[in-house]
């Protein structure tokens, strides 16, 4: 298990993690990229997870659009013997639309002239699926660079993450040239945009919106995409480089999942989409999987096909054979019997989902379990744990 794990963070330049929402997809992600840098590599873990919890795991105070690398003492701290480095950063929606325009913007008057302007202002803070497209531009300008050996990508959920994993395909579609072309140039060719190509109730709706906001909002729609202009064209070309990235040898993809219902439902749902678009899938990470202490204390007993009550009193009386003469009272042997009854239960459950959702699967996608612990990952020491399940350290 470990062995190929460890071979895709040899092979590859760009992993991403990706799955449902509330299965530790941040946690790998950040648990893959300790890792690579326990191999030597200098690695980048980027999140576009709202959550922000990736800061927390890391140690560090706060990330941003830049990013930050993880203090060497902080490792040494937690007893972690690496040799490479690692890096991380949280996307910032905002942020990068701004270095977008300061890369690409042909000079200084446009530059202004864009920040100014109240429609990307609005458009570069809310739009929705920014996080899925910039998330992509981000990813794109990090690996142009070439600074990094591995990147791990943190995707937001499910449903994001295929908006993500679609975005270059779509905005290609929407820069193109010639539908730029025919789209803009008729009615922006003089300089703003003009209300006679819409039909009467877009009219309308229109010339309400600037009376109730007292917004020239088609002067300023009009000033964006002719400020823009020049940016469409060089996001187009990358956003064809991008595609091509998504679809290369050295990124693979890594889905994430729990034991749920839902949660695996999501994950084959997440697998059939990749397998359509062709992309490398390198297996299912089984997070948060309940351990049967039973199975490991007592594991004839934990054999037995027993209803709930029935392998109570069976613990119960294993128990007090070999508890006897302790200072353990009945009570305290009782409520332990419980505990390991109920908690065999739940793993068997729990072994149970994960052993019909492989049987969905050809037998060479491989599964990398992982137990749920005894409290939440917010440190190295989580991280490090979750590192010795995957990697088998």
């Amino acid at each position: 298990m470990g062995e190929s794990l460890t071979r895709i963070l040899n092979e590859h330049k760009i992993v991403i993690s990706a799955g449902s929402g509330g299965v530790g997809k941040t946690t790998v992600a950040a648990a893959l990229a300790l890792q690579g840098a326990r191999m030597g590599k200098r690695v980048l873990v980027m999140t576009i997870d709202p959550a922000k919890r990736l800061a927390n795991s890391l140690g560090l105070p706060e990330l941003g659009n830049r990013e930050s690398r993880v203090p060497p003492e902080k490792f040494r701290e937690a007893g972690i013997e690496v040799t490479g480095e690692m890096h991380a950063m949280l996307l910032d929606t905002k942020r990068t639309f701004d270095d977008l325009v300061e890369r690409f913007a042909p000079n200084e008057d446009v530059k202004r002239t864009i920040y100014a302007n109240r429609f990307y202002k609005n458009l570069s803070s809310t739009m929705s699926g920014s996080n899925e497209f910039l998330a992509i531009e981000k990813l794109y300008d990090v690996y142009d660079k070439g600074a990094y050996d591995l990147i791990i990508l943190d995707t937001p959920p499910t449903k994001h993450a295929i908006e993500f994993l679609e975005s270059p395909k779509k905005m290609s579609a929407f820069l193109s040239e010639d539908m730029m072309k025919w789209f803009l140039k008729p009615y922006f060719a003089a300089g703003k945009l003009s209300l006679g190509f819409m039909g009467n109730m877009v009219q309308r709706m229109f010339r309400m919106l600037e009376w109730a906001t007292g917004i020239g909002f088609l002067k300023d729609v009009s000033e964006f995409f002719i400020s823009f202009e020049h940016i469409f064209e060089q996001m187009y070309a990358r956003m064809n480089k991008v595609e091509a990235i998504l679809h290369a040898p050295e990124t693979i993809f890594v889905l994430v999942t729990s034991p749920r219902e839902l949660a695996l439902e999501e994950s084959e749902f997440f697998y059939k989409k990749l397998a359509e678009m062709r992309v490398s899938f390198g297996g299912f990470v089984i997070n948060r999987v309940n351990p049967d202490e039973l199975a490991a204390a007592a594991p004839d007993l934990a054999r037995e096909s027993l209803e709930p009550d029935a392998l109570a009193a069976r613990v119960r009386e294993r128990l007090g054979a070999e508890l006897e003469g302790t200072p353990l009272g009945a009570g305290a042997i009782d409520e332990l019997a419980d505990t390991l009854a109920s908690g065999h239960m739940i793993a068997r459950g729990d072994t149970k989902a994960v052993d019909a959702f492989r049987d969905r699967f050809p037998q060479n996608v491989p599964f990398y379990p992982v137990p749920r612990f005894e409290r939440d990952v917010y440190d190295f020491e989580g991280l490090l744990r979750i590192d010795h399940a995957l990697f088998g350290e």
